[in-house]
């Protein structure tokens, strides 16, 4: 508990000024506590050094003009005693401008490593009642120390090897920074129905480097908008010391405080926007030589009405034999509508053996992918390249029950690839024997579910290859409850059970894969094409009628199939359940499969 309380000011100053650093420490900007004051007169102070376990900061020096804090004041401000105080201090103070030349923190982490940061020309303007107006850091520098293996300890091949991560930040910037909200944030647990409050209006961070072992990654710029905050309904430092103790003790925390935890920081934190823009780095590869890669924008965005955002625009990967693209990836209207439902059970001391962890899970609105091309070495030979370009992979959803949609409309666009000449694959290989040396298929899926009427319809299954064929498929399902949608796996099979087949409708459209495999089939037999197509006809004339015996559709189904074969064009065929239509229990009642036919009325057509 000593560490926490002695570094609690440190965690504030690490939510406003700089990221948490990849040891898994946050690595603060002492830039906040600075701001104590009521505007009048100047004060330096010199020497300030706070120890805490694992921790170090010092500032050779500080200047606070328009203010009417003493020295001692603020000297106070860094007493890491009382400190549930720190919101009262911070709410209370108010200067014209805080100046800092010079910030310098080292922690230690567990592994024995250090981390190292200084922050170079800090200023602070207009700090009214613990709102900063406007914050500056010229420079900050962080480096990292790798703790070194004890005397006489050999070390050929950790597990988990040291990570070392040095970062410089030029020229950050801040705007509405409300320190003492973040203390609260810290100390405190939120008052009943408080609601989120404006802890940082804009953030705007200049070039950032990152260097990490062979890599490194260079962002031009960072640019942060409408972060909020409220307390959580346990102090956060609270449960820091909780979870440090349950470490110590190599347990974990309680499943039932665990998810508490979870919601309390999805309820309690939101940002508007998030942007970083201008990425480019270096990273090791398998033949030791370094890649690199660009993209143009990763961007966040906070869950307001229109759902969370997390998208990355114009991704370039190039290696030493190859490259790789993605010119978008997006997951779009990310949203948690269960965590209300999960705190009140948890207000209302559900077990935790019946709270839905379902309701953990967000509910997404839209996943695409764009504009992918892949030219890199096939991982299974060297030797050889895995070619191929994606137009497009998008999934939309919506009509969400708990997390799973119930509407969905799937699109896989443009998929395509060279085929290889050498291919083991068997049907890749079949596909070359027709004359095809590459592919380039697509698909469509669209499902809508009307949860009043019951009513799931399919309004496309359609798959298409170019200068093969296009299909498509419709169908409509009735009695379809809305416990198919759950992932209770007994509920959804009985549910299964009740669902009514009511239509399906099946149209295809030959482009020249049919006379393709007319041709190889002749050519298999050693026969000419015109027989082997005469063939085929006259048997689908003939046989379908046999197979469905009396069916009133049996004549109608066959000369379509052999009108189309004979002539391949497209064909169509549209089946119509009477009745209510048909079901599971349809087929468990009957012994031939081919009985359930007389349930269903057939029409079909070719060539039209």
């Amino acid at each position: 508990m000593k560490h926490y309380l002695g570094s609690a000011s440190l965690a504030i100053i690490a939510l406003l000024a700089t990221p948490p650093d990849f040891a898994g420490k946050i690595v603060p900007s002492f830039l906040a506590t600075l701001n104590t004051a009521q505007a009048q007169s100047a004060v330096t102070v010199n020497k300030i050094s706070i120890v805490t376990t694992g921790m170090t900061l010092t500032i050779p020096q500080m200047n606070v003009e328009g203010s009417s804090a003493s020295e001692a004041d603020i000297r106070a401000m860094f007493d890491p005693k009382g400190i549930d105080q720190l919101a009262t201090r911070f709410r209370a103070f108010s200067a014209r401008a805080v100046t800092i030349p010079e910030i310098q923190l080292l922690q230690k982490l567990p592994d024995g490593s250090e981390t190292t940061t200084i922050y170079r020309d800090s200023v602070l303007r207009d700090i009214k009642n613990g709102i900063i107006g406007e914050a500056q850091i010229r420079e900050s520098v962080t480096k990292t120390a790798v703790a070194k293996p004890a005397a006489g300890k050999k070390i050929t091949k950790p597990e988990n090897p040291p990570f070392a991560l040095d970062m410089t930040m030029a020229d950050t910037r801040y705007k509405g920074l409300n320190i003492s909200l973040m203390a609260r944030f810290l100390t405190d647990k939120a008052a009943p129905g408080e609601k989120l409050e404006m802890a940082l209006v804009e953030q705007r961070i200049g070039k950032t480097v990152l260097s990490f072992g062979k890599g490194s990654v260079t962002i031009n710029q960072i640019l942060g908008t409408d972060f909020k905050l409220k307390p959580l309904s346990k102090p956060l430092m609270q449960t820091l010391a909780e979870m440090e103790a349950d470490q110590n003790k190599k347990t974990d925390m309680p499943e039932k405080e665990a998810i508490q935890f979870f919601v309390d920081l999805m309820s309690s934190i939101s940002f508007g926007n998030l942007e970083l823009n201008g990425l480019t780095g270096t990273i090791p590869t398998e033949d030791s030589k370094q890649g690199l890669f660009s993209i143009e924008k990763i961007r966040m965005a906070g869950g307001d009405s229109a759902g969370g955002v997390v998208a990355m625009q114009d991704f370039k990967l190039n290696i030493s034999q190859g490259t790789a693209s993605i010119g978008e990836f997006a997951v779009k209207g990310i949203r948690y509508p269960g965590l209300t439902e999960i705190q009140r059970q948890l207000d209302a001391g559900t077990n935790k053996t019946d709270i839905k962890i379902d309701n953990l899970v967000p509910t997404i609105e839209q996943f695409r992918l764009a504009a992918i091309d892949v030219d890199i070495p096939d991982s299974k030979d060297k030797t050889k390249k895995m070619k191929g370009k994606l137009g497009a992979f998008d999934i939309k959803m919506g009509n969400h029950i708990g997390p799973i949609p119930a509407n969905i409309a799937i699109l896989f666009d443009k998929a395509q690839m060279d085929i290889p000449t050498d291919t083991k694959e068997k049907s890749l290989k079949d596909i070359l024997a027709l004359g095809y040396k590459a592919l380039d298929v697509s698909m469509r899926y669209d499902q809508v579910f009307d949860q009043a009427s019951k009513v799931l319809k399919l309004n496309e299954l359609s798959l298409s290859s170019a200068g093969m064929f296009a299909a498509n498929a419709k169908a409509e399902l009735t009695n379809v409850s809305k416990d198919i949608f759950t992932t209770d796996k007994a509920v959804a099979s009985v549910a299964l059970l009740g669902v009514m087949a009511k239509s399906v409708s099946v149209a295809v459209k030959n482009d020249s894969l049919f006379e393709k495999l007319i041709a190889q089939q002749a050519s298999t037999q050693k026969r000419k094409v015109d027989d082997v197509r005469a063939e085929l006809a006259a048997g689908a004339t003939l046989m379908v009628p046999l197979f469905l015996g009396d069916h009133p559709g049996a004549q109608a189904l066959g000369a379509a199939l052999g009108k189309f074969l004979a002539d391949p064009k497209n064909l169509k065929v549209d089946l119509a359940a009477k009745g209510n239509g048909v079901g599971a229990v349809d087929f468990l009642a009957v012994k031939n499969p081919i009985e359930i036919l007389k349930k269903v009325d057939i029409t079909a057509s070719a060539n039209q």
